[in-house]
Parts: structure tokens; sequence; C-alpha cells
């Protein structure tokens, strides 16, 4: 789901979608996260992806919008001791969005993007072999270098079958407060939206 407020120019409006508004308008969605430790270094990419598209249609207005969203976040891994990780890098947050007036023969667009340095823990249950385990992931970052402020929190269940395969399963909030007011107010970008949902997937090690 995502809740917030984005704005262009002088124009805001409230976002309000849930996550059946999302899956009815998804035309492609991806998540992944990948994680190489060797010792008590490691590294770490994090990768999301959304397309979302829609067709608005009124008396005199026949529209298609196209919103594309991705956060892209590299990591640096400390291990501080058997169920502590630290954390730090950078996000890279992109936004296209793209109105055609079918009926106009027209097009406006405009995209965003933006680079934020986030630092963070893992806390996590030591690997001992069990079949059940927790984490609980959160960042923060942004500092006024690109977002005001960003927050990713991630709690994650862990269902081992095998040494290297499993299920994983939680909840994830991502918190975004970013403003650029560009050259003039026309230019001006807002994006203050929470984006939430729960998630589930696939475990392999190697």
């Amino acid at each position: 789901a995502m809740n917030g407020k984005t704005g262009i120019g002088q124009a805001e409006s409230d976002v309000n979608m849930s996550a059946s508004d999302i899956f009815k308008n998804l035309q492609f969605g991806a998540m992944g996260y990948v994680e190489v430790k060797h010792g008590k270094w490691g590294a770490a990419a994090d990768i999301i992806w959304m397309a979302l598209g829609s067709t608005a249609e009124g008396r005199l207005i026949h529209a298609n919008v196209d919103v594309d969203q991705g956060g892209f976040t590299f990591i640096a891994v400390r291990e501080l001791s058997r169920a502590i990780d630290f954390r730090a890098g950078v996000v890279v947050n992109t936004l296209r969005q793209r109105i055609r007036f079918l009926t106009l023969d027209r097009e406006l667009s405009r995209n965003e993007t933006w680079v934020d340095p986030i630092v963070g823990i893992k806390l996590h249950t030591p690997d001992t072999g069990g079949r059940w385990g927790f984490a609980l992931m959160a960042d923060v970052g942004g500092f006024g270098v690109g977002s005001d402020i960003m927050f990713n929190i991630q709690p994650t269940g862990v269902l081992r079958f095998t040494q290297g395969t499993g299920l994983a399963f939680g909840y994830r909030w991502i918190y975004v407060k970013y403003e650029n007011e560009g050259d003039d107010a026309e230019r001006r970008f807002l994006y203050d939206v929470t984006s939430s949902g729960p998630f589930a997937g696939f475990i392999f090690r190697f």
C-alpha cells in the first residue's frame, strides 16, 4: 500500500492506494536481496522496481498514466556479533511519471533520480542450523543529501527447508520524504510517501 502526498509545481495530491489498487494497476514488479560475506565483512544489494499503469477516462479527456518507481540499495556490512550487523551505504531512488493525453495528442513527463546515504543495523538469530530464524533490518538515511529523511524497516521470519534453501516472510515499511524546489516553483517536485506491505520469497544460500 502507498500513503502520503506528491506534488509537481504548485499542484499537490494525496496518495491513498491500497494493495488491491496497486495490484490492479501493476504492470511489472520485482524485489530481491543478495548478500555476500567473508569473515566479518560483507556487501549487499537490495533492489525494488515497480511499474504502474492506468487509464483515466472522462467526458473530455482520455489519458494513459504510467509511473515507474525504483530503489537500488548498495550496502557494506560489518558483523559486530553473532546476532548484530552494522550496515552503511547508498540508495539510488528513481521516479518516472508520464501522462499521455490521447484525445489531445500530448504527453507530459517528469523524471527524478536522487541518491541517499543510509546507515542501519540488522538484528538476527544466530545461524546454528535450526529450522526457524528471525531478522529485523532497520535503516535510516537521506539527511538532506537527497531526501530530507527516509527509513526502511523490515522484520523477517525464516523457515529453512535445508541448509541452503528456505522461505522468508515478513512485512516492510519504506518512507521517503523528498522535495526538489528546482529553478522555479513550476519545477518543484514533492514525494512524501510511505510504502508498506507483506512479502514472501525463497532463500537460496551457496
